[in-house]
C-alpha cells in the first residue's frame, strides 16, 4: 500500500469550519490485511494564531471497495480551518497477515478550499 493524501481538501459545507481530510489508499500488498489513518492538521489562520486538528479513519480492508480513505478532523485549540493553505501530516498503521504490522507516515502541504 501506498497511501496519499490529496493536494486539494474541502471544507464541510455550511461554513462550520469542519474538514474532512481525503486520500487515495492505493493498491495492497499481498500481507496487508486493514488499515487505519490518522491525521493531524495544521493551519496559520486570518489572525495568525495556529489552527490544530486530529482525525482517525474507520478502518478499511484489503477486501473492501473502497479507492479513497477519509478521517473527519476534530480541531483542538478552538480555531477554524478556512480557504487557505495547511500542512498534512498523516500515518497509516497496517495490519500484516502474519500478525505483525507496520506504519506509513507523511507529510504534505494541501490547499482547503470550501466546496
Amino acid at each position: 500500500m501506498s497511501p496519499k493524501i490529496y493536494a486539494i481538501q474541502h471544507l464541510a459545507p455550511g461554513g462550520s469550519g469542519g474538514l474532512v481530510i481525503k486520500g487515495p489508499i492505493g493498491t495492497w500488498a499481498a500481507n496487508e490485511l486493514g488499515a487505519v489513518f490518522t491525521v493531524v492538521v495544521s493551519q496559520i489562520a486570518a489572525d495568525q494564531s495556529v489552527v490544530t486538528g486530529v482525525g482517525t479513519s474507520d478502518v478499511y480492508t484489503r477486501t473492501g471497495d473502497e479507492d479513497d480513505w477519509d478521517s473527519a478532523v476534530t480541531v483542538l485549540n478552538g480555531g477554524r480551518f478556512s480557504d487557505g493553505g495547511a500542512v498534512v501530516a498523516a500515518w497509516a498503521s497496517i495490519a500484516n497477515t502474519d500478525g505483525g504490522w507496520k506504519m506509513y507516515p507523511w507529510t504534505l502541504p494541501v490547499r482547503i478550499v470550501t466546496p
